[in-house]
């Protein structure tokens, strides 16, 4: 992944744990 692809995944999990998915 470039970069901007694991910041994409981190992003997404830290939103999903956030909004309890």
């Amino acid at each position: 992944d470039s970069y901007e692809g694991v910041m994409q995944k981190v992003m997404t999990r830290l939103y999903s744990k956030k909004t309890g998915e």
